[in-house]
């Protein structure tokens, strides 16, 4: 490791403390907690005179990827020079990808002239020190440890799910899991009837539309209201989830997605052969041959589907001010516009919950565009800038290991590799934020629309007024 030998006072130091916790450490003892790293960091500061600029905390996330909030945030700090000392209990709470890691400690804080410090590895590259020789060792070994655990808990996991437990997060909707047993699943009387009227008005000739408009209507709880989300109207998506489910024959399917690596979180759907399928796995609410019959039908009607579409730039942020129901976007072949109307309005229109809200969308997505483009003069827009290169950055790093560990193609590699140089490049040339839906949602809380068509932008860095 090259040490970072540098004239620099103590008082000098911007100190960043970086704190991480997550799923990985609940076999842990108590000294891997939150207070306890924060108690740890402070002790440290008070005997080594130095004080603390700014604390950084990912409660909740994997050391095996950095594409953490905090992190990104205390990296973009870096960039913008609030910052030149980070300090973390240990190398495992940087992160337990060993070449991440290494690449962080070897490379990029030494050449931004930042100090790092790992208290419990005595580590501090501001020291000639044997412990920052053999950093690198300890982080390929958190690595390891990462990788082995993360494969207990693969193979615990298969073992249960092979046994017909049940092991989401929340029952599926008409079923509660059972009190005795959080890995069973019993119908529950209240949505199960719910489920059954559903199936049954699908069979009697009811359209998929026509059965969410009479749900709403009779007010029934629909699957995100008890999700506690904020659509709460029944409609085509909720109906139809419904009539397609098998686990409502007293089937479960499990074990259809997985994660690239245990580093690379992208999900990938597994081949039908891995999937995990116990018949009889809880009481059913709809028979077998009405479950068929229902299919039949449906397939039917999806005999000529619907070409997907990619989503506009705004779409799924803006809400009614009103209902707080989402905006729906709709094309008019006429004009050649896209405009938006609340959902809850287009859905229940007859019983007049709420108002159109009829807006056209390309004036709309102008109107956002150009207040993003005046707050980029400010700070926190230009801090987002450094927070979307970091971000960039981090891509190219995964991308790199996916290479060195063949999940993907040189070929493939070469593509996506020179797709995020371009987009770096561009950042870097116009100092302006490359728009896009991921950029959007975090730059964006909602977008609301009232009566009067009054818009209101909620950011995610900065008060809104």
């Amino acid at each position: 490791m090259r040490n970072i030998l540098i004239n620099f006072h103590y008082n000098d130091f911007k100190v960043g403390a970086y704190i991480r916790l997550s799923k990985e450490d609940d076999n842990t003892t108590e000294s891997e907690s939150v207070a306890n790293q924060r108690l740890l960091i402070k002790d440290y500061l008070k005997i080594h005179e130095l004080k603390l600029a700014k604390e950084y905390i990912d409660d909740g996330y994997t050391g095996t990827t950095f594409n953490r909030p905090a992190f990104m945030q205390l990296i973009a700090d870096i960039e913008a020079g609030k910052i030149n000392m980070v300090i973390t209990k240990d190398l495992s709470r940087l992160g337990r990808n060993y070449v991440k890691s290494g690449y962080y400690i070897e490379e990029y804080f030494p050449n931004k002239k930042i100090r790092y410090v790992s208290i419990l590895d005595n580590v501090d590259t501001f020291q000639n020190s044997q412990n920052n020789d053999i950093a690198p060792f300890k982080a390929l070994f958190n690595d390891m440890v990462s990788k082995d655990t993360s494969q207990k808990i693969k193979s615990i996991l298969q073992a249960k799910k092979a046994d017909g437990l049940y092991l989401g997060a929340k029952a599926p909707y008409g079923y509660q899991k059972d009190p005795k047993d959080k890995h069973k699943l019993i119908p529950d009387m209240q949505t199960a009837k719910i489920v059954k009227k559903i199936y049954t008005y699908f069979l009697n000739g009811k359209s998929i539309n026509t059965i969410a408009a009479m749900l709403n209507q009779k007010g029934y709880p629909t699957p995100s209201k008890l999700k506690n989300k904020k659509d709460t109207i029944w409609s085509y998506t909720s109906v139809y989830n419904i009539l397609k489910n098998e686990i409502y024959t007293g089937k479960t399917i499990q074990n259809v997605w997985t994660n690239i690596s245990y580093k690379n979180k992208t999900r990938i759907k597994r081949q039908k052969q891995e999937w995990i399928i116990n018949p009889h796995a809880h009481k059913p609410i709809i028979s077998m041959a009405t479950f068929k019959q229902v299919q039949i039908k449906l397939h039917k009607k999806e005999s000529t589907p619907l070409k997907p579409r990619a989503k506009l730039l705004l779409e799924g942020f803006v809400y009614c001010h009103e209902c707080h129901h989402l905006l729906g976007a709709n094309y008019n072949k006429k004009s050649n516009t896209w405009n938006l109307t609340c959902n809850n309005y287009k859905k229940n229109s007859q019983q007049k919950k709420c108002t159109a809200h009829y807006t056209n969308y390309q004036k709309l997505e102008a109107l956002v565009l150009k207040q993003l483009n005046s707050l980029a003069k400010f700070d926190n827009l230009q801090c987002n800038y450094q927070k979307e290169l970091a971000f960039l950055n981090n891509k190219l790093n995964i991308l790199y290991e996916d290479r060195l560990n063949g999940i993907i193609t040189l070929t493939k590699y070469q593509e996506l590799k020179n797709k995020i140089e371009s987009q770096m490049a561009a950042l870097k040339t116009t100092n302006k934020i490359n728009l896009n839906r991921d950029l959007i949602a975090r730059l964006i809380d909602k977008i609301t629309i009232d009566n009067c068509k009054n818009l209101r932008i909620y950011y995610k860095f900065r008060k809104n007024d």
